[in-house]
């Protein structure tokens, strides 16, 4: 990553006063929102991803979304999400979110978490390679400087694979995977961070040492002062020592893997972020900040709206704004879990709605009501109605009062909006009546009395 723009900790170069770092970023004239957004559907699998540069000079960070046939080889029914976050330079997270999918189909799928941490230790092995250097160039950003190794440029990875109920992921770094159950954030994955013990008993048995510096958003620890992260994809100047494994290297780019099931009616989404979200947002803020915004299931792709909204709300309006946090590069990729009867059901509803209701608010009420009992319906039908647990009711009745807090909020400016409209126009048309009055009077014979212009 672009040092001289460094926003979160991951390396070491900013630990000068928040003022000289305010300054630095604001170099870059505010930050860039624009977004690269995709959004799909298959296999009842709703999915969105959006990466945005925000306050970085630089997009380092890359992504992924391919249903269940692209991977082909032994994974071919299964689909892959993954977030890679780079540093040192976008050439990494680029190669890895390009290669991983090949190289994963080209392994057994005996034991899927097997498979996933040697597809993670052969992009490391194909890192080395000399003949990597030409590709890494190719995928630097043409603004950018051409770099043609990895050695102190890296990337984290966290990635998702869905085959029919069953959910595998695999971690390397700080970026995350959060499932949304029943409104409960669950989380699938643990940041590798330095003072981790079993991390730092790797690093100190490889002979590194761990630097802790406090920063405004709190403590940082560094692999020989430099790096933040204990493991990560690439950064081959950690990974010299001849004598020991990948996994005992003083970084590492082994991932740690879950393996779950996820259960319709209940599981509802998996997003995967960088950290860029996550230094902003707790799993259960995030989940309550998707969760509210989902649309109703139905045949629209109306998934990107909410990535958008997310990412909107963790880009800081100013680099002071929060202590430094939110100016990174923001990615993340949303995973719906849909029931196919449900949609089908509502698609049909649906369209009858849309010939009946007039357009405005009361009929886009109206539809997406309409979807959520459908969905309900569709779920007892299929799985049967099952009762809510407390935690269940809690979590349902928080965001039920979340959600209608909001919809009072929303209300409240919308009206306030209004009374400002109609003062403004009022004060238009006080304006306006002088104006009028005096070009009455111009207009009047010269031999009129002035008198008679009364204004």
């Amino acid at each position: 990553m672009e040092s001289h723009i460094e926003v979160s900790d991951e390396l070491a170069e900013f630990s000068g006063s928040l003022c000289s770092f305010g300054d630095s970023l604001l170099r870059a004239g505010g930050p860039d929102r624009k977004k690269s957004t995709e959004e799909d559907r298959a296999d009842g699998l709703a999915w969105a991803k959006c990466e945005m540069r925000g306050w970085r000079e630089n997009m380092e960070d890359a992504s992924i979304a391919m249903p269940a046939g692209y991977l082909g080889g032994a994974f071919r029914d299964a689909a892959i999400f993954g977030v890679f976050d780079g540093h040192g330079g976008e050439q990494v997270s680029r190669y890895v979110a390009r290669k991983l999918p090949g190289v994963l189909a080209e392994l057994p799928a005996g034991d899927p978490e097997d498979a996933l941490r040697a597809a993670f230790a052969r992009l490391d092995e194909l890192l080395w390679q000399p003949a990597v250097a030409r590709e890494l160039v190719e995928l630097t950003h043409p603004q950018n400087q051409p770099q043609s190794s990895a050695d102190r440029c890296g990337s984290t990875a966290v990635c998702c694979l869905v085959r029919g109920n069953e959910l595998l992921l695999a971690h390397a770094g700080d970026s995350r995977a959060v499932l949304c159950r029943s409104g409960e954030a669950i989380a699938l994955t643990e940041d590798h961070k330095p003072n981790l013990p079993v991390e730092t008993a790797r690093i100190e048995a490889a002979g590194g040492y761990i630097v802790e510096e406090e920063l405004l958003s709190g403590m940082s620890y560094r692999v020989n002062g430099d790096l933040n992260l204990s493991r990560a994809l690439g950064d081959l100047h950690y990974k010299k020592d001849v004598k020991r494994p990948p996994a005992e290297q003083l970084i590492s780019g082994i991932p740690d893997t879950t393996k779950l099931t996820w259960s319709a009616g209940v599981d509802e989404f998996v997003l995967l972020a960088c950290d860029g979200v996550w230094e902003c947002m707790s799993p259960q803020e995030a989940v309550n900040f998707v969760r509210r915004r989902l649309p109703p299931p139905g045949p629209q792709q109306l998934l990107a709206p909410v990535l958008e909204a997310l990412l909107d709300e963790c880009c800081a309006a100013h680099p002071k704004q929060r202590g430094g946090l939110g100016c990174d590069n923001i990615t993340a990729v949303l995973v719906r879990f849909e029931d196919p009867e449900a949609i089908a059901a509502a698609s049909e509803m649906l369209e009858e709605v849309q010939e009946r209701t007039l357009e405005g608010a009361s009929g886009r009420r109206l539809e997406a009501a309409l979807g959520e009992v459908l969905q309900r319906l569709s779920n007892e039908k299929r799985y049967g109605k099952r009762e809510e647990t407390a935690e269940e009711k809690k979590a349902r009745r928080a965001a039920e009062k979340e959600e209608k807090e909001e919809v009072e909020y929303r209300a409240k400016q919308e009206r306030e909006s209004k009374e400002r409209r109609k003062r403004r126009e009022e004060q238009k048309l006080k304006e306006g009546a002088p104006k009028k009055a005096r070009m009455s009077c111009a207009l009047e014979d010269d031999d009129a009395d002035e008198e008679d212009c009364d204004w």
